[in-house]
C-alpha cells in the first residue's frame, strides 16, 4: 500500500488539542455520557465545515498547515478536499475510496484492506460519536462548560499499530465533533479542528462521487 495514502489519512483522523487540560474535570459516569452520545448522534445525519490540519513532526520539531473543506453524509460518505497549500481530494463512498491531485485521480476498495477499512471507520465514527460504543477502545470521559472530551485508547493490535490514543471533543449543544487529537506511536501528532459547522442540511450525491 502506498505509505502516502495510509499518513494522509491518519493525518484526517487527528489533532493536538489546544484546549488545556486542566479546564476539563473527569466525569465520573461514563456510562450516562455514552445514552447521551446515542440518543443525540442518532438524529445526526450530515455535517459540512471548514477545517485546518496541522501536522506536527516529532523529530524535525515542525509543524505542516493545511486547510481545506469537509462533509460527511450517513452512511459511510466523508468528502476531504484540501485547498492550502495544496489542492488534494479524499472521498468515502461505501466501500470506494477515491484520492485525487492536480495529476492522478486514484482508487481503493477498502474491504480487501484492514487498514483501510480500520481507518474509515475511525473517521466516520469521529464525526457521528459511535466510536465510544465498540470493544475496540477503551475510553473516559471529561467536561467543562461547552465540550465532552472522550479519551480512547485501542485495544486491539491492529489500532495500536496506527495510533496511541485519541481524543474527541465534542459540543454539548449538539454533541457534533469539532476537535480530533490523535496521537501517533511515534510521537507524531496532528491537529484536525473543524470551524463553521453546519448540521444536517442537505448534501448532494455528487459531492462523493469523484470523476
Amino acid at each position: 500500500m502506498n505509505m502516502r495514502i495510509i499518513v494522509l489519512l491518519i493525518g484526517l483522523l487527528s489533532f493536538v488539542s489546544l484546549c488545556a487540560q486542566s479546564d476539563f474535570k473527569p466525569l465520573q459516569n461514563s456510562d450516562n455520557i455514552k445514552k447521551e452520545f446515542e440518543n443525540k448522534t442518532g438524529n445526526l445525519v450530515s455535517m459540512q465545515c471548514d477545517f485546518v490540519q496541522e501536522k506536527h513532526l516529532a523529530y524535525l520539531s515542525s509543524t505542516v498547515i493545511s486547510k481545506g473543506k469537509f462533509w460527511f453524509k450517513k452512511e459511510n460518505k466523508l468528502r476531504w478536499e484540501y485547498i492550502e497549500p495544496f489542492k488534494y481530494l479524499v472521498v468515502v463512498n461505501g466501500d470506494k475510496i477515491t484520492m485525487k491531485d492536480e495529476n492522478n485521480t486514484s482508487v481503493y476498495n477498502k474491504k480487501p484492506n484492514k487498514t483501510f477499512q480500520q481507518l474509515n471507520a475511525v473517521l466516520a465514527s469521529s464525526v457521528n460519536g459511535t466510536l465510544i460504543n465498540g470493544s475496540k477502545y477503551t475510553f473516559s470521559v471529561w467536561q467543562n462548560s461547552s465540550h465532552f472530551l472522550v479519551e480512547l485508547k485501542p485495544n486491539d493490535a491492529e489500532a495500536k499499530g496506527l495510533f496511541s490514543s485519541i481524543k474527541l471533543y465534542f459540543l454539548k449543544t449538539n454533541m457534533a465533533v469539532n476537535k480530533i487529537v490523535m496521537l501517533e506511536p511515534n510521537d507524531d501528532s496532528i491537529t484536525l479542528t473543524f470551524e463553521k459547522n453546519i448540521i444536517n442540511s442537505t448534501i448532494k450525491e455528487n459531492m462523493f462521487i469523484v470523476e
